[in-house]
């Protein structure tokens, strides 16, 4: 803990004071002391996470009390915060790990792992948007910096599938996609009847297709070529119906859904 014969010899020689993050320490001109987070994290790895919070909380409380000296003494309040909310998440206290998050970003909205701490404890809180949100926000700030590291988009899958086996589809922010009924020719392994109306024109169909409705390029239901007969069906939307399950699951980007109509389906298509 630091006390305030220390805050009082960091004031003195602030100009000279260097946090060196590697081992913990804050160096005072030639001397050398515990950074107080660094036996928080010792009481972290020895498994003591009640110990390692009441120790935060008490250097939390400090720093509070000598504000004027904070950035002289402690410069990474949000780290504070951040390590307490990781004792709070091993200990599952979820709503307090969630406030500590919180207050870490309150701090510094660019630190990650505030924002993975705070999915985290959103996640087990069960509040399944927020935590989707927050993950979102910390790949965000990794898509900045062009930094490919997994940890958000593990843990925006952890938050759909939990969501999903609670009906919560927060994590499918998509588009929703049909998977319509092959009917009988299922158990011969077809798909379903193709529909242009739905499927857009195939290489099987007829080079001529007619078109109804009076859309611009199907003027007074004139026959016209398949290529305009393609754009009249296509235009301004996205195609969402399928006539099989894998021919779904090969359009579907992530956050999709895909609903299975009533009837009978191959899953192979």
């Amino acid at each position: 803990m630091v006390t305030t014969s220390k805050v009082a010899q960091a004031r003195k020689a602030h100009d000279s004071d260097t946090v060196d993050a590697a081992s913990g320490t804050i160096r005072t001109g030639s001397t050398a002391e515990k950074c107080p987070r660094a036996q928080g994290k010792e009481f972290m790895r020895s498994g003591r996470c009640q110990e390692a919070i009441s120790h935060y909380s008490t250097e939390i409380n400090d720093a509070k009390r000598e504000a004027d000296d904070l950035q002289q003494l402690c410069p990474h309040l949000e780290l504070l915060y951040c390590n307490r909310a990781l004792a709070h998440l091993k200990l599952r206290q979820f709503f307090p790990a969630m406030l500590d998050a919180k207050l870490a970003l309150e701090q510094d909205p660019k630190l990650l792992k505030a924002h993975h701490r705070l999915a985290q404890a959103q996640l087990g809180l069960e509040s399944f948007k927020a935590a989707m949100q927050s993950a979102q926000a910390g790949q965000h700030l990794l898509d900045i910096k062009a930094d490919r590291t997994t940890d958000f988009t593990i843990l925006m899958d952890q938050i759909a599938m939990a969501g999903a086996l609670k009906a919560d589809y927060a994590g499918f922010d998509g588009r929703i996609l049909q998977v319509r009924s092959a009917g009988e020719d299922a158990w011969l392994g077809k798909p379903a009847p193709e529909d242009p109306t739905l499927d857009g024109p195939s290489n099987n169909s007829a080079s001529l297709l007619q078109i109804e409705n009076g859309h611009p390029d199907c003027k007074d239901r004139h026959l016209v070529s398949k290529k305009a007969a393609s754009q009249a069906l296509t235009t301004g939307s996205q195609r969402t119906s399928y006539r099989s399950i894998k021919e779904a699951v090969e359009a579907a980007h992530d956050g999709d859904q895909i609903i299975l109509e009533p009837g009978i389906h191959n899953g192979m298509g």
